[in-house]
């Protein structure tokens, strides 16, 4: 298959190939507890630390009630409670509306998790169970009737508590070993590779292995007895009952697991956001020596979401593991169990692909685009001794447009796919040329039709992102200007016509969600690490510029040594970086935001300087050279959410201005120097470099209206 992109961009193949191959490594990388479902659940709340602190309890509370069930709560085949574990729609619809009607959620505007729902019942359920019986109980506890279905699950209960206890032990000297590193760190004591670790650390790191290996060995004889359920004979009625009884409740269990991982992450975020808020509001009217943290009663959530996760974690597989063997023996689909009855979740497992994955996104988008240049003389060196200088007069680009796209989310990944209805800006209104956003990476890869829809989806699965940028400014004038022996203007010597083109492709992944609680502490809404590609052309006179320092000096002094005529040159970059969006999110009425984009490459490029500078410029008279030319591009931008819809409303309104400004700083080294030091080493210095006359600036406003349902 020919690429017709790389004859026009070369290299530029290899660059996508290598964020493909990253990508791909990063999917493995993603954390267990994290979906977009539960992201977006409650991405338009406001943070409280009492309903942060009111959920952390839901989790540790909803949890010690299933251990109850499963461990301490008298059963016989075919009683009520375990019938009674299934949570159906309308049971839930009415424990969310008293939750809402009372503290804390009464009076705001906060999503009800599962979690709390599973609470609730499951604690009603518990005292139902506990309730006096006509009959003595046949089994202590349920476990202890599983036990009796094989005999190779004969200790399936001590079993299980040992695996309980060998997980929570983990979990502590785990727990301790951070802490441990942690003080350590803060104290500035060097730690391996840098230096031994101190005693204290040691033995914290060797009962963590400890513990590891009797929380492995306590699994495996767990999970040996599940398999041995695989064998159980059924045919008796009575352990038909059981069996049954087992699978319902330990869907249940397994369910309410999986609601609670995917809701930490929530928590953390927020808990992050409320203490970053209370310290502009809060922190003077805190007693002396006493943490803002504390305060908010917020110290400690850090270790105990931590130990939630770890212990969600390691039993998450074991429950998975007894959930499907039940439901083969039996003959159930797990999506039939008594756990999964109720079809509202925020774990996409649960709920399978359903229409809220599917979010359409409708713009109206007005931008108006300047480009200027700032001078670098005396930033990069001394300019005294050129004749002639570019000066560049480009009318603002102004274009008014608007795009649908209608995007997919996935598991780990809001907008894995997306299909963009878009169309160039200028079909509405331009002036002085147009700005586009609209694209797609197979286009620019010269991909076309149905093959190109095909990649762009097949990248967006592996959580590619990309940003296209073009702007075609035509309204311009570019003016020679002299420049006396002291660096003076002397008038305009010529001008001409100035059209400019400028491409920009932004193709990078977003890992915030591979660090919530650093993401929440610092208001990340957004990482996106990656490449990015500029292309524009423009008339300019180099200036090569020598270091006039003395050989071996600690400084460098560069001067004017000479300049060359002026030419269009085409700059081409490929560059590594990343973009941070830092924000409030959208769960206020009016949020705040902030872009910064770093990024720093190479690219080819081609110029001239003449033979003999008393020569008139011809083709015999030039000295072509076609080196590459190094480039740092920083972008910045500020802006705001104006959200214009209530927060629960599954279609949203959001108002977005925002103003952003983009500095490209490009240069050439055309010479290396080398220095003897005294003691034989050598030191590699810049001898002479190439400047492009100055910084280019590409800045302007943005005005959005944003419909999202």
């Amino acid at each position: 298959m020919r690429l017709g992109f790389l004859s026009r961009f070369p290299c530029f193949a290899t660059h996508a190939l290598l964020v493909g191959l990253a990508t791909t490594t990063l999917v493995g990388c993603f954390p267990a507890t994290f979906n977009v479902r539960a992201a977006r659940a409650f991405s338009n709340e406001e943070e409280s630390p009492t309903i942060v602190l009111d959920r952390t309890e839901d989790l540790i509370a909803v949890r010690a009630d299933l251990e109850k069930i499963l461990t301490t709560t008298p059963y016989s085949p075919g009683d009520a409670w375990v019938k009674a574990l299934e949570l159906d729609g309308p049971e839930a619809d009415t424990l969310r509306s008293g939750v809402e009607a009372a503290p804390p959620y009464l009076g705001g505007d906060f999503e009800v998790p599962i979690v709390k729902l599973y609470r609730l019942h499951l604690s009603r359920v518990a005292k139902q169970a506990m309730a006096p019986r006509l009959a003595a109980a046949r089994y202590p506890s349920l476990l202890d009737a599983v036990a009796e279905l094989s005999p190779g699950a004969s200790s399936i209960k001590p079993q299980w508590e040992a695996f309980d206890r060998a997980a929570l032990a983990l979990i502590s000297a785990a727990t301790a070993e951070q802490h441990l590193r942690d003080a350590l760190a803060a104290r500035g004591i060097a730690t391996a590779p840098a230096a031994a670790d101190p005693p204290a650390l040691v033995a914290a790191t060797r009962a963590v292995a400890i513990n590891a290996r009797a929380e492995a060995t306590a699994k495996s004889a767990l999970l040996a007895s599940i398999d041995a359920l695989a064998s159980a004979d059924l045919k008796n009625p009575d352990q038909a009952l059981i069996a049954r009884d087992a699978l319902d409740t330990v869907s249940v269990a397994l369910r309410v697991e999986m609601e609670a991982l995917a809701l930490l992450p929530t928590i953390v975020v927020q808990s992050s956001h409320v203490v970053q808020i209370a310290g502009r509001d809060l922190a003077p009217a805190r007693p002396p020596g006493t943490s803002l943290e504390a305060t908010l009663g917020l110290a400690d959530l850090p270790a105990r979401t931590e130990a939630i996760e770890r212990r969600g974690k390691e039993e998450l597989p074991v429950l998975e593991k007894l959930t499907d063997t039940l439901a083969q023996k039996l003959g159930v689909d797990r999506e039939k169990t008594a756990g999964f009855t109720l079809r509202e979740s925020i774990v996409d497992q649960v709920v399978g692909v359903q229409l809220d994955a599917i979010t359409a996104h409708a713009k109206l988008d007005g931008e108006v685009m300047f480009f200027h240049q700032l001078g670098t003389n005396g930033a990069t060196g001394n300019y005294t001794g050129r004749s002639r200088r570019l000066e560049y007069s480009v009318k603002p680009v102004a274009t008014v447009g608007g795009r649908i796209i209608v995007a997919f989310d996935w598991l780990h990944m809001q907008n894995a796919a997306s299909l963009n209805g878009g169309f160039n800006t200028d079909r509405l209104f331009s002036t002085n040329g147009t700005i586009s956003s609209s694209g797609s990476l197979a286009n620019q890869l010269g991909l076309k039709g149905f093959v190109s829809d095909v990649f762009d989806m097949g990248v967006g699965l592996l959580g590619v992102r990309t940003r296209l940028k073009q702007a075609t400014f035509t309204a311009g004038e570019v003016r020679e200007i002299g420049v006396s022996p002291s660096g003076q203007d002397t008038g305009v010597l010529g001008r001409a016509p100035l059209q400019l083109s400028f491409t920009q492709l932004d193709i990078g992944y977003d890992v915030a969600f591979l660090m919530p609680e650093t993401a929440g502490k610092y208001w990340i809404e957004e990482i996106l690490l990656g490449f990015r590609y500029m292309n524009y052309k423009l008339p300019r006179v180099l200036y090569e510029l020598r270091d006039t320092a003395p050989a071996g000096s600690d400084g460098q002094n560069f001067a004017f040594d000479r300049q060359s005529p002026a030419q269009t040159l085409s700059t081409k970059y490929f560059m590594g970086g990343g973009t941070f969006r830092f924000g409030q999110g959208e769960g206020r009425r009016v949020s705040l935001f902030g872009d910064l984009g770093i990024y720093g490459g190479a690219g080819p490029t081609s110029y001239y300087f003449l033979t003999d500078p008393k020569a008139p410029d011809a083709a015999t008279n030039r000295a072509t050279q076609s080196p590459t030319a190094l480039v740092f591009d920083v972008d910045a931008g500020l802006g705001a959410h104006v959200r214009l819809t209530p927060r629960k409303s599954r279609f949203r309104v959001l108002l977005e201005a925002q103003y952003h400004a983009e500095a490209v700083t490009q240069t050439i080294v055309s010479e290396l120097r080398e220095t003897k030091g005294q003691d034989g080493s050598s030191t590699i210095t810049v001898g002479k470099k190439i400047d492009f006359g100055g910084t280019d600036i590409f800045h302007g406003p943005r005005l959005q209206l944003v419909g999202v349902f």
